[in-house]
C-alpha cells in the first residue's frame, strides 16, 4: 500500500481532472450542463471509492481497516491535492488571461439587479464595492476556491469514511 500522501497526491490529480471537466462543461450550457453534473458526481464517487479501496487493502494486509481518522484525512488530503491545480488555474485565468472578468461580472450583476426593485439594497452594496472597493482580486478568488474545495473535501471525506466502514465491515 503506497504512503498516504503520495497516494492522495496522485488521486488528487484525478479528482482535479473531474473538477476541470465540471468547470469546462458547465460553461457550455445545454447538454454540457448535464455532462458537468455527471463529471461532478463522478469526481465525488471516485474520491469515496478510493477511501473504500484504501480501507479494503489495509483490511486485507493487516486484518483490520484503516483507523477512522486516517481514512477521513485521506479523503481530505485527496481534496487538498485536487484543489491546488484548480486554484492555480483560477488564479492564472483571472490574473493573466481575463484580468477584467471580476469587475465586468460585478458590473453586469449591478445592471441586471438594478431592474428588480426588491434587489435595490444589494444593488447599492455592489455598486459601492465597484466605486470604492475592495473588488476581489485573483488571489482572493484563488483562496476562495481552495477553501471551498477543502470544506467540501472535509464533508465528502467524512461521508466516504462512513460509506467505507459500512461497506467493508465484516
Amino acid at each position: 500500500m503506497p504512503p498516504l500522501i503520495e497516494s492522495a497526491a496522485r488521486r488528487g490529480l484525478v479528482v482535479a481532472a473531474f473538477v476541470f471537466a465540471f468547470l469546462a462543461l458547465g460553461s457550455t450550457g445545454g447538454a454540457g450542463g448535464l455532462l458537468a453534473l455527471a463529471s461532478g458526481i463522478a469526481g465525488i464517487v471516485y474520491l469515496i471509492r478510493q477511501q473504500c479501496l484504501r480501507d479494503r487493502e489495509a483490511r486485507a494486509a493487516t486484518g483490520r481497516g484503516v483507523p477512522a481518522a486516517a481514512l477521513a484525512s485521506y479523503g481530505v488530503a485527496i481534496s487538498f491535492f485536487a484543489a491546488l491545480p484548480v486554484a492555480l488555474a483560477v488564479y492564472v485565468i483571472l490574473r493573466f488571461i481575463f484580468p477584467d472578468y471580476i469587475v465586468s461580472q460585478l458590473e453586469y450583476s449591478v445592471n441586471v439587479m438594478a431592474q428588480i426593485p426588491e434587489y435595490a439594497p444589494l444593488t447599492a452594496q455592489l455598486q459601492h464595492i465597484l466605486d470604492h472597493g475592495p473588488v476581489p482580486t485573483p488571489a482572493d478568488m484563488m483562496a476562495s476556491v481552495l477553501m471551498m474545495m477543502m470544506l467540501s473535501g472535509l464533508f465528502i471525506g467524512i461521508a466516504g469514511l462512513i460509506i467505507a466502514k459500512t461497506i467493508n465491515r465484516k
